[in-house]
């Protein structure tokens, strides 16, 4: 398997690398775009100090013994970074398109399954099953860091990273997604057509908490909640298998929660899969081409002059 090949620092470069290039894409587009920004001066400073950040926990991590405390410095920086890119792309949305296009992706739906997938799912409500449903969409905030913690144990730091740079490009691509086409989400386009409410127990409170309190209108397209849920799956396969086992049902889950619990369309976690699987896959030819290029650097930086070609 290629992934097994890539070194650990391989690995962090190009995890780092992928995340300060979304922090400068960021930049660019607050820059390019602040008369269209509102508070656009407090984004950039937001997003200077993030990067600043995490470029300083890079460089710790880079110094540390390839050790537990390396990978969990990588870890907490790397979870806290995409935490804060995901409340602050919201802020982008409407930079290219006014409105929101959810009309677009209720009607295709319509067309393939006959029915409004998120409205015919109140038939089926029932509190024990909002309860499981619930559990599995808010598990899944605490199963982000606890994965990478699995694969550090089960297979050493690069495990962990190999799984933090497939997250990191799948969150990404989730990202640019919520700019390129901007969907509100179910709850926002039509909350009068929900006229069953979501009763369950103490998952369902909090996930209506999530909701309420770190959620924003958009945020769909792709699925961050269906993306993360794939890639962890996936490197559960390949670096836990005991753990693989015990964690797919609850990320099996996931899928139905997001549609089932009205966060997302079905088309935002169809997409969402398929946005991991892209990511697992580019992932090691992101590292290959970042080694090439680094190599080639520094050739050109340590290459002296031509013989000859220094005057007498």
């Amino acid at each position: 398997m290629l992934t097994r090949q890539l070194s650990l620092p391989s690995l962090r470069r190009a995890l780092d690398a992928a995340s300060l290039v979304y922090v400068g894409f960021l930049l660019l587009l607050t820059f390019a775009f602040s008369f269209k920004l509102e508070g656009w001066l407090a984004a950039a400073v937001s997003l200077l100090i993030a990067g600043a950040l995490y470029m300083a926990a890079a460089a710790a991590v880079r110094r540390l013994p390839s050790g537990f405390p390396a990978a969990a410095l990588h870890i907490s920086a790397n979870m806290i970074l995409f935490s804060f890119l995901f409340k602050i792309t919201g802020q982008y949305q409407h930079l290219f398109v006014s409105g929101w296009l959810d009309s677009g992706v209720i009607a295709w739906e319509k067309s393939l399954l006959g029915v409004d997938l998120s409205i015919f799912l109140q038939r089926v409500t029932h509190p024990a099953l909002t309860e499981w449903m619930m559990f599995a969409y808010v598990i899944y905030i605490p199963m982000l860091p606890f994965v990478a913690l699995a694969c550090y144990w089960s297979a050493g730091g690069r495990a962990a990273t190999d799984y933090l740079l497939s997250l990191s490009l799948a969150y990404i691509v989730c990202y640019l997604g919520f700019i390129a086409y901007p969907v509100a989400g179910p709850l926002c386009h039509y909350p009068e057509r929900f006229a069953v409410p979501l009763d369950g127990g103490m998952f369902t409170w909090c996930g209506e908490w999530i909701r309420n309190n770190m959620h924003y209108p958009g945020g769909c397209l792709p699925s961050p909640h269906c993306a993360a849920g794939t890639v962890m799956m996936i490197m559960l396969y390949r670096y836990h298998r005991k753990l693989f086992g015990v964690a797919l049902p609850v990320l099996l889950t996931i899928y139905a929660a997001t549609v089932y619990g009205r966060y997302h369309y079905l088309s935002d976690s169809v997409s969402g899969i398929l946005v991991a699987v892209l990511a697992v896959q580019l992932s090691p030819v992101l590292v290959l081409g970042l080694d090439r290029l680094t190599a080639r650097a520094r050739q050109l930086f340590e290459r002296g002059p031509e013989p000859g070609s220094v005057p007498e």
